[in-house]
């Protein structure tokens, strides 16, 4: 009998643990109100820039770029652009101009595959003093193209566009009006003329691959206006696009600030 009554006693305390743990169970929902509430408020952030109207009152069309297959086309301009948490702290404090003011008139649109998230660390490794050559020049050195993310085409990075004529003796460049450098100067024509000074200048240095291989008499590199810039091959040089990206440092790019001459 008192087996059975000792039997009993523990049963209803095991059944009162298991009546605590369901009552515990059933209040853990409760601090997740604040999220849920903050959930509510994410649609009014994010359907925001869908209700403006600039595209429709301005007309103007932006370039968009895929990063991944090598297609262009064309979109209607953001109302307003955004930026990482970091540059608007800076134009909050008055130590940067509004983001507006630091793009182009037509800013190149890049589609991506995935948008990533502001912050976080890279880390390289350098086993010598060269590798920080490309190390570093793979994420600042990029010229007027890119390669796309498949690999098998150049696609505008820095630059709107480019064509060539028909044997491909010809390289037109479009430059985006309103590019500008570190220190607030515009990005024209005359920093590529510039750069051809450098380059082709032999006491300077030796000549990057885009005036090597253009052939005799070399390349010559005309202004066609303040964002429109020729380079006349002698013969076929179909491999021009190839020059524009650049996977190390910019030392060979068809553009250097003028300012410094």
């Amino acid at each position: 009998m008192k087996k059975q009554s000792l039997f009993v006693l523990i049963l209803a305390a095991f059944s009162a643990i298991l009546i605590a743990c369901g009552s515990s169970a059933t209040t853990t929902p409760q601090p997740t109100q604040p999220s849920a509430s903050a959930t509510t408020t994410a649609p009014a952030t994010t359907t925001a820039p869908a209700t403006t109207t600039a595209p429709a009152t301005t007309g103007k069309m932006l370039t968009s770029i895929n990063t991944s297959t090598p297609g262009t086309t064309l979109v209607p301009a953001p109302a307003q652009y955004g930026e990482s948490p970091m540059l608007a702290k800076l134009v909050a404090e008055g130590k940067l101009p509004p983001v507006e003011e630091r793009l182009p008139d037509e800013p190149l649109v890049l589609q991506v595959n995935e948008v990533g998230m502001y912050g976080g660390e890279i880390r390289r490794v350098h086993l010598g003093p060269s590798d920080a050559n490309c190390n570093v020049g793979r994420f600042n050195g990029r010229g007027p193209g890119r390669w796309s993310g498949d690999g098998t085409k150049n696609i505008p990075n820095s630059v709107k566009g480019w064509e060539s004529n028909a044997d491909g003796s010809v390289w037109t460049l479009h430059l985006l009006p309103g590019m500008k450098w570190s220190n607030g100067d515009p990005l024209t024509a005359e920093d590529y003329l510039y750069a051809y000074e450098v380059e082709t200048n032999p006491d300077l240095k030796a000549q990057p691959n885009w005036i090597i291989n253009s052939g005799d008499p070399i390349v010559q590199v005309a202004k066609i206006d303040d964002y429109t810039v020729e380079f006349r091959y002698s013969g076929p040089f179909n491999f021009f696009p190839m020059t524009l990206a650049f996977s190390c440092t910019n030392r060979d790019m068809q553009y250097r600030p003028a300012q410094y001459q």
